[in-house]
């Protein structure tokens, strides 16, 4: 890997397919890392089933539910991130519905959502989660603006 390098590998663990955008989930997350000062980067982007993402948050984090993305960082240093990015398109879609936005930004927020987390920031107390959301908009929008 030269420096500068944003490596993005994907991955699909699932027997029903959603639709997943890989080309604009990998434009965004590249967009996010450079914004956020990392310029080389190995992350592993796994779209899996609904069930495979609970048993995972059971797991790892001892709650059993339902969620749309969790996040492993593996290595973070001067510029440099690595880390796993599991979500699930069928968790995605429903909440699309319910929060009445489109499925590809859906699908975007929750890259977006996992590479913050990736990089340190939590979303446990009502002000963390707001900071998050704001990022999670401000990058979104960026995206818009660079689609056009």
């Amino acid at each position: 890997m030269r420096k500068n390098d944003l490596l993005i590998r994907t991955f699909d663990d699932r027997k029903t397919r959603f639709r997943v955008y890989w080309e604009r989930l990998k434009t965004a997350a590249k967009m996010v890392l450079r914004l956020e000062g990392i310029n080389k980067a190995e992350l592993n982007l796994i779209a899996c089933s609904d069930d495979k993402l609970r048993q995972m948050k059971s797991e790892y984090f001892g709650v059993d539910q339902y969620t749309d993305v969790i996040a492993f960082p593996l290595e973070r240093n001067d510029g440099y991130l690595e880390g796993e990015i599991y979500f699930s398109p069928q968790r995605i879609l429903e909440n699309a519905g319910k929060f009445g936005t489109a499925y590809i930004e859906e699908l975007q927020r929750v890259i977006i959502h996992g590479i913050l987390h990736l990089l340190g920031n939590d979303d446990q107390t009502p002000e963390e989660k707001a900071a998050m959301t704001q990022l999670e908009n401000r990058y979104l929008t960026k995206m818009k603006i660079s689609e056009q």
